[in-house]
């Protein structure tokens, strides 16, 4: 089994260690942790990668996010990695954690969070209101 860096320049890069894992079936992207790299390290490319996935479903910080490479198109894997982190709000986390905030700044961060999200909730339900097509009157407290 050979494993290469994965040299796409996205966040998931500077976030985790990304390695294209390949045998000769398939082409598995992995993500590793830090611990787990250094593990690799330690033990060298040639540690049986079968003994190693036994230990890392013990392995506290695995992040178990496994995306499989068809036809060899590291791009579309890559944004699909992407795009699973993203919606699991990784990236936001990651961005919030990268440096220090003030505790000012997060209380005013957190306030400005909750106005938005009752503004959009009241906006949607607006919206949502307005787009009905079937409705009693016409125009809603126009009567």
């Amino acid at each position: 089994m050979h494993l290469s860096r994965f040299n796409e320049n996205s966040i998931v890069k500077q976030m985790f260690n990304v390695y294209i894992c390949t045998s000769p079936s398939t082409i598995v992207l992995l993500l590793l942790s830090l611990s787990t790299w250094l593990c690799l390290c330690r033990w060298g490319f040639r540690y049986n990668m079968k003994d190693h996935q036994m230990n890392l479903r013990r392995h506290a910080q695995f992040l178990a996010r496994t995306i499989f490479v068809k036809d060899n198109d590291v791009d579309k894997a890559a944004r699909t990695l992407n795009r699973i982190l993203n919606a699991e709000g990784i990236f936001q986390q990651y961005r919030l954690t990268r440096y220090f905030e003030r505790p000012t700044r997060t209380r005013r961060r957190i306030n400005y969070e909750r106005c938005k999200a009752i503004y959009d909730e009241d906006m949607a339900r607006k919206i949502k209101l307005l787009t009905r097509t079937v409705r009693e009157e016409a125009y809603p407290g126009c009567s």
